[in-house]
């Protein structure tokens, strides 16, 4: 990074601040930065798999219903924790979402990030990435939270369709199909209108309702030593059945995990949609009295996303925390905060929430979040 450019500084302490604030397990933790001659470098968590944009779009891994899900969901989460402290980050796109080793999903390049207050709107034009951006931002219109929503949309069809969304040079718009598997996933956060997008904790409730759906509807199709042999190996006094069969679930290749997935979804259909309603043609199904949201029911879930022909174990139970590199100490200058956060007793509990309760965040993913004025060190 060239120092001697004054916008590059402001966007390098822009990203160190926001960063340092909002720390959370889906946004990369930022160490500190070494600075050499005119070279400044930023020092963040080591993120072994890279960017999300590389393992779908070069390297394929296979990736079962389950997993996209959960990767959805920690993307969803990491911009609920901005959205509620108000700060929009303005360039979610699949190059900007970091993973750990056990496909674990965090926020990274805060350099277009903005605080905002309850009602404010910006108007700020170029923040972002073209593909990504939202029409409000493209045409020069005040905006707000909502933008980031319309960006990770085009991140869930990434996610589910494994392809990019189409581009139109002429009209500089993005072009999607008529009809695709992850529609009903995708579409309700690419609303023209942004009062009509649901907002971050909206997809984090749907995700958990539908993830919960599945593993719930799963569970009666794994056998009987299977379930003994899961609660056996429970290691977590707070793991429940479920949580077992969600990290069993993850841990299992591709094509098992979905295929389990699709035995179980004509019975979920018939469950929710009542028999003199059921459709001989596929229609638009009926909402569930209880559940996540309405744009994400669960069978709006892609119902089969073919497989690649090589499947590997990817495993995904709780992994141990990622080491940063090491550095040498001349270098490293610490980031220091404006005060101590209070610290919470944090959940030990990864499950997604119920579907029929409003997610509350961990108090350990706000650490830090209160403290809107950080004052940078001294070069």
């Amino acid at each position: 990074m060239d120092i001697t450019d004054s916008n590059v500084i402001e966007d390098w302490k822009k990203e160190l601040v926001v960063m340092n604030q909002n720390q959370s397990p889906y946004i990369v933790e930022v160490y500190g930065y070494t600075n050499n001659s005119q070279i400044v470098t930023i020092v963040m968590e080591f993120m072994s798999r890279g960017d999300l944009f590389t393992l779908l779009h070069k390297t394929k891994e296979p990736l079962s219903i389950l997993q996209r899900l959960r990767m959805s969901r920690h993307c969803a989460l990491g911009i609920a924790l901005l959205h509620q402290h108000n700060v929009i980050h303005r360039d979610v796109k699949s190059l900007n979402i970091l993973l750990t080793e056990d496909f674990s999903c965090k926020l990274t390049d805060f350099g277009c990030a903005k605080l905002i207050s309850d009602k404010q709107a910006v108007n700020t034009i170029n923040s972002g990435t073209p593909l990504w951006m939202a029409p409000e931002v493209k045409s020069g219109h005040k905006y707000g939270l909502e933008a980031d929503i319309y960006s990770i949309g085009l991140v869930f069809y990434e996610l589910f369709e494994r392809k990019l969304p189409g581009w139109d040079d002429q009209r500089h718009k993005v072009v999607l199909p008529s009809q695709f598997e992850s529609f009903p996933i995708v579409m309700p956060c690419l609303q023209v209108n942004p009062e009509k997008r649901p907002s971050a904790l909206q997809v984090v409730k749907a995700m958990d309702g539908l993830i919960m759906t599945l593993v719930e509807s799963i569970k009666n199709l794994i056998s009987k030593s299977d379930l003994e042999n899961l609660v056996s190996n429970g290691n977590d006094y707070l793991d429940s059945d479920l949580v077992r069969l969600y990290k069993y679930l993850l841990s299992k290749p591709t094509g098992e995990v979905d295929a389990l997935v699709n035995k179980c979804w004509k019975a979920l259909f018939q469950k929710h949609v009542p028999a003199s309603t059921q459709p001989t043609q596929p229609t638009q199904p009926t909402q569930p009295a209880q559940g996540p949201p309405k744009f994400l029911v669960p069978q709006a879930l892609p119902p089969r996303i073919p497989q690649p022909k090589s499947q590997s174990q990817v495993p995904l139970s709780r992994s141990q925390p990622v080491q940063v590199p090491p550095q040498p100490k001349p270098l490293v200058q610490p980031l220091k905060p404006l005060q101590q956060p209070q610290q919470e007793p944090a959940s030990k509990s990864q499950l997604p929430v119920s579907a029929r309760s409003q997610p509350k965040l961990n108090p350990t993913h706000q650490r830090g979040l209160s403290q809107p004025n950080i004052i940078l060190p001294k070069k």
